[in-house]
């Protein structure tokens, strides 16, 4: 005990316990100097990977390789601009045609022939079936001998009126002979006037024989076959033609937007869109023509 305090007194080296205590201090300093090195170490590696991390992003989107510089996102230039924007209004509609037209017969006669197809589309003036026109050609033809008789006559009374004028002029006849004849002429040209109604009139329904579609559309069912006897009183008719084109599509909307509809009608025209029930396909343009004056 002596001794060792002596040597910690005059700076006499130590014994061997003491050696191992300075061992054991050098290897703290060396294992601390060895994390400060690690810490710069990882300091450093993160510094890299954080400057390399945004071209790892645009390599793995397309854009410039790794370790090359980033290249600029492409923008779009435009001119600003202040205008109006439509006002969409939507809802569901039903199309209507404007003219749907049950073809009847204006004369009674069996139906002599069916020039349509069902289905078929036609215009105005078509002809779609014919009825046996004989006995209304009969009727035509008799209406205009009894014309042209008339007409006979009546140059016949006008010739003596001319010739009773003359002789009454003279005192070689009274003049109410001549009167008499003047009577005669405006009778005979009413009857004459008479008789052009009746031959138009039976021209009129020797027309009818012949059945043509009234307005452009396209044919429906067919609905008597040739060979029937089809009447003027017949309450199906033969077949009806619906019109296709213009056609209408009536629609609702919120009464809430009908003054701002009104509004709008009375500037322009509104535009109206069609389109299929999953509103994936257009089908039609048109305007809007007109609001109706119920309000639900």
């Amino acid at each position: 005990m002596k001794g060792w305090v002596i040597w910690q007194r005059f700076g006499v080296p130590r014994p061997a316990s003491h050696q191992q205590e300075s061992l054991v201090k050098t290897r703290s300093v060396f294992l601390f100097l060895s994390m400060i090195g690690a810490a710069a170490l990882l300091y450093g590696m993160a510094r890299d990977w954080l400057a390399a991390s945004p071209a790892r992003v645009m390599a793995s989107a397309g854009g410039s390789p790794v370790g090359l510089a980033p290249t600029g996102v492409p923008a779009t230039v435009a001119q600003s601009d202040t205008r109006d924007v439509p006002i969409w209004l939507s809802g569901i509609g039903a199309i209507v045609p404007l003219n749907v037209v049950t073809v009847k017969p204006r004369v009674d006669g069996q139906l002599e022939r069916v020039l349509f197809t069902e289905g078929q589309e036609v215009h105005a003036g078509d002809v779609l079936a014919t009825i046996d026109p004989r006995q209304y050609q009969a009727a035509f033809d008799q209406a205009v001998a009894k014309q042209a008789q008339d007409q006979a006559t009546l140059a016949n009374a006008r010739i003596d009126l001319i010739r009773y004028q003359k002789l009454a002029a003279n005192a070689y006849t009274s003049a109410q002979q001549a009167d008499t004849q003047k009577t005669m002429v405006a009778q005979l040209e009413a009857q004459v006037r008479q008789d052009e109604a009746v031959a138009a009139m039976a021209r009129l329904q020797l027309d009818f024989t012949t059945i043509t579609a009234p307005v452009d559309g396209r044919v429906g069912l067919r609905l008597v076959d040739p060979g029937n006897v089809v009447h003027t009183t017949d309450p199906g008719g033969l077949l009806t033609v619906t019109q296709m084109a213009p056609i209408a599509a009536l629609f609702a909307v919120s009464q809430d937007h009908l003054p701002d509809v009104l509004s709008a009608m009375a500037r322009s025209d509104m535009a109206v869109v069609v389109y299929s029930r999953d509103g994936l396909r257009r089908l039609a343009n048109g305007k809007l023509v007109f609001v109706d004056s119920q309000v639900d």
